[in-house]
């Protein structure tokens, strides 16, 4: 007789057996399910194909290789913060700053694809971009737009502003764009040539996003529903982005992804995405990128300029200093400077030593305070008037020439490291300073806002530091190393311009390849061609792939 406990083993053994059969069995049949496609659906498929490599010079050897052919994939987890291999947090010019989804928990969502959709599209000859400014404000971040997708040499311009104010035209004009600037219009004009075809972008860039979503609604819901333009929405008030005014203009664009955001400093796009898109009430993936505002000025040469001659019998120079801003004083902390100021202009009327490796000798620093900005002035004590140009609503040519001749700039932040411009806006005073080729106070938490700027290009503050006890550090350093100084300033600027050139051709050409997909889309949705036979998941394909 066989025991009981080896007949019990015999039995467990079976059991098990069965199983792994029946599991393997399952996966085979899983895996292998074989769909059948209709031969005319599959003949013009091959053709498409065969004809989209030829005309875009694709080496198919090289596919592996080429991740400009890959589909977006979705994030690594909600609302990662993307930069170079290996970079700190959004620390990328290159790369998409943030991609991020709507809710804390959401994995992204994706359109339906159709099956194996056309390979990317070889640029067309000419490009048109649309640039669209509604508010009647932002000249000069509408100027950096204009100056980053002009002068790539295929793009040719459409542009419908509001107003154009300070003079900015004639900043425009001396931009070097690949072609002439085709429409030059108000915003207002916008919806009639949308509705007349007399406008057909590839491109549309949304300057003042905040409010041409509201107030060019119509001709930019028109241009979605043609699925062929991409949209890159410039984020100036990030807290708006909770508004569902705001929200419901937007989601439309980015259901279809055909939109990207554009912040103005690396902070306000960390902003967007952990404060504002992952409170949105909706799942869905939208890349947020960033591009600091500057555009090339013609400035004068940087030579310090030369007061009257002493009574110790050396030069005197003039040092103006510079703040930058809108007048607003919960904004910037002008009281402080007016206070600091006339101390300042005290501890140096006797002179400061200045020490070359070739002599030491004693200048006269005629101190000055110059104040720019939009709105109603400040009040100004009056012990602070005889040092104190203000100078508002200026022209901007005249704006940054008298930038151009300060030696140093001051943000003067309202509340220091809790000021509103290192955690969710974006102060011009920083890309003007660049513009004018004039180094500013700044600490590790500006460096770090905007990440854009290098520590070569500032007057770095230390712990011990406030902002004037900078101005009277440097206040010792001599002609030449103020020179050589604002120089590094404007090397520095040219450089971040010419590398977001760059940086606007991946976005121009990344826009155009994801609205061919969205028409192809489209197309397949209406069942235009053989496409509409392509086998769904009715037909067993799995939804991951589809």
């Amino acid at each position: 007789m066989i025991p009981r406990r080896f007949f019990a083993l015999a039995v467990f053994c079976g059991v098990a057996l069965i199983s792994l059969f029946l599991f393997s069995r399952r996966s085979e049949v899983t895996l292998s399910v074989p769909v059948p496609i209709p031969d005319s659906w599959a003949d013009t498929l091959e053709q498409t194909w065969e004809q989209a490599w030829q005309s875009s010079g694709y080496n198919k050897q090289d596919d592996a290789h080429d991740d400009n052919q890959k589909w977006e994939s979705p994030p690594k987890k909600p609302g990662f913060i993307q930069g170079e291999p290996g970079g700190k947090e959004a620390g990328s010019n290159t790369k998409p700053l943030a991609v991020g989804t709507a809710t804390p928990h959401g994995t992204g969502s994706y359109l339906k694809p159709t099956p194996f959709p056309p390979p990317d599209p070889p640029l067309p000859d000419v490009v048109n971009v649309a640039i669209v400014e509604s508010g009647g404000t932002n000249e000069e971040t509408t100027a950096a737009l204009i100056n980053a997708f002009g002068t790539q040499n295929y793009t040719q311009l459409s542009l419908y502003m509001l107003q154009q104010r300070y003079g900015i035209g004639e900043i425009i004009n001396n931009f070097n764009l690949s072609h002439p600037i085709l429409v030059n219009k108000s915003s207002e004009d916008f919806e009639a040539a949308v509705r007349a075809d007399d406008v057909s972008p590839h491109i549309i860039v949304s300057a003042t996003c905040e409010a041409d979503l509201l107030a060019l609604n119509e001709p930019l819901t028109k241009l979605l529903e043609r699925k062929d333009t991409y949209l890159f929405c410039v984020i100036h008030q990030p807290e708006r982005w909770v508004e569902q005014n705001l929200i419901e203009k937007l989601q439309p664009w980015i259901n279809a992804q055909l939109v990207d955001l554009v912040a103005l400093s690396h902070h306000t796009a960390r902003y967007l995405r952990t404060d504002v898109i992952n409170a949105w009430d909706f799942n869905a993936t939208v890349t947020v990128r960033h591009l600091a505002p500057l555009f090339p000025m013609q400035l004068p040469n940087d030579e310090l300029a030369r007061a009257m001659s002493s009574t110790l019998g050396a030069d005197t120079f003039q040092y103006p200093i510079a703040m930058h801003g809108d007048f607003d004083a919960t904004r910037h902390n002008y009281s402080e400077v007016f206070d600091k100021i006339v101390e300042l202009k005290d501890r140096v009327k006797k002179g400061v030593k200045i020490e070359t490796k070739e002599e030491t000798k004693i200048e006269k620093r005629e101190i000055s305070l110059h104040i720019l900005g939009e709105r109603a002035p400040p009040d100004v004590p009056k012990k602070v008037k005889p040092l104190l140009s203000v100078d508002h609503a200026l022209p901007l040519q005249e704006q940054y020439e008298i930038l151009s001749k300060s030696y140093i700039l001051l943000p003067a932040f309202s509340f220091g490291s809790e000021s509103d411009y290192l955690s969710k806006l974006a102060s011009w005073c920083i890309p003007a300073a660049l513009i004018a080729g004039v180094p500013f106070a700044a600490d590790d938490n500006i460096l770090d806002a905007y990440g854009y700027v290098s520590r070569e290009a500032v007057w770095y503050r230390l712990e011990s530091e406030d902002e004037m006890k900078i101005a009277e550090r440097v206040l010792m350093w001599s002609e030449e190393e103020h020179r050589r100084k604002k120089a590094s300033v404007r090397k520095h600027t040219q450089l971040i311009i010419q590398r977001q050139l760059g940086v606007v051709d991946e976005w121009i050409r990344m826009g155009i390849r994801r609205a061919e997909r969205a028409g192809w889309r489209m197309k397949a949705d209406n069942g235009e061609g053989h496409v509409a036979d392509a086998p769904g998941p009715e037909d067993g394909i799995n939804d991951m792939w589809w």
